[in-house]
This record gives C-alpha cells, sequence and structure tokens, in this order.
C-alpha cells in the first residue's frame, strides 16, 4: 500500500512558490533577487535558503547547471547545410 504524506497548506504553498521561482531561474533572465520578490520572499537570502533546502542546490547553482546543459543539448545539434 502506498504511504500518502499530508502536507499543510503553508508548506504547499511554500513549495509552490519555490517551484514558480525554479521556473523564473530557468527561463528568464530574471536576477535572483527579483525572482525572490516575484515568488513573494521578502530577502534573496530566505528565498535561497529554502530554494536549497527544497531542490537540493542554490537559485545560483541551478541556473548555472541549467545553462551547461542547454550549451551541451545545442552542441549535440548537427546543421543541416543542404
Amino acid at each position: 500500500m502506498q504511504e500518502h504524506t499530508q502536507m499543510s497548506p503553508a508548506v504547499f504553498y511554500l513549495r509552490l512558490r519555490l517551484e514558480k521561482g525554479r521556473q523564473y531561474l530557468l527561463h528568464t533572465r530574471m536576477s535572483v533577487l527579483q525572482v525572490a520578490v516575484a515568488c513573494g520572499f521578502l530577502s534573496q537570502e530566505h528565498f535561497a535558503r529554502r530554494y536549497r533546502d527544497v531542490f537540493g542546490r542554490s537559485p545560483r547553482d541551478e541556473r548555472a547547471v541549467s545553462a551547461l546543459q542547454t550549451t551541451a543539448d545545442m552542441a549535440s545539434v548537427t546543421v543541416d547545410k543542404t
């Protein structure tokens, strides 16, 4: 039997805000401070700390890893010159 973990409304809302922040980090050029404020955090530090708690890396590291993956993906694309 699968065990369902109940999440409090506060934790659910925090995760929702952090997921939105992750999308901003991966798909926009907003600064980490801009992302934090857009997601309802009062400080970049608080956003970064909670982000690291949930995703296991800092927002800056998340963006850097994403940039490396995008670069690697682009390098693997072949260009058809016909």
